[in-house]
């Protein structure tokens, strides 16, 4: 499994729309991605890569497990601004992503296998 690079991340981040995040590491990156997605794609993303980039910590890159447990983490922030449906929509996206991940699937292929456009947005940028 190949790991996802800082700007493979940066890219993710702008083709959802998620413009002029920065930072060294995927924790500094997702904080700024989680202030700029609160003006432009709501508090509920906004929540989501803040929890995102701190369940990921200083990285400079994730690797296909790391990736989604920052996934369910960005998830949990979710969860706590009670979006039941978006909720819902993400838990199954990750849930087919980390079972695609658990079948030896790369990061790429689990993305696209997630049917969620948070996904196909990963997915493109790899």
């Amino acid at each position: 499994m190949t790991d996802v690079a800082l700007d493979q991340l940066r890219r993710w981040l702008e083709r959802f729309g998620v413009s002029g995040a920065h930072g060294d590491t995927v924790d500094e990156l997702f904080k700024t991605a989680g202030m700029d997605a609160v003006g432009s794609l709501g508090p509920a993303y906004g929540s989501f890569f803040l929890r995102f980039g701190m369940t990921a910590g200083p990285a400079a890159s994730l690797d296909a497990r790391a990736l989604g447990d920052a996934l369910r983490g960005g998830l949990e922030g979710v969860v706590a601004r009670g979006e039941s449906e978006l909720a819902a929509d993400l838990a199954r996206a990750i849930a087919a992503y980390s079972a695609a991940v658990d079948g030896g699937a790369d990061v790429a292929a689990a993305a696209s296998s997630a049917s969620h456009p948070l996904f196909d947005a990963l997915a493109a940028s790899l």
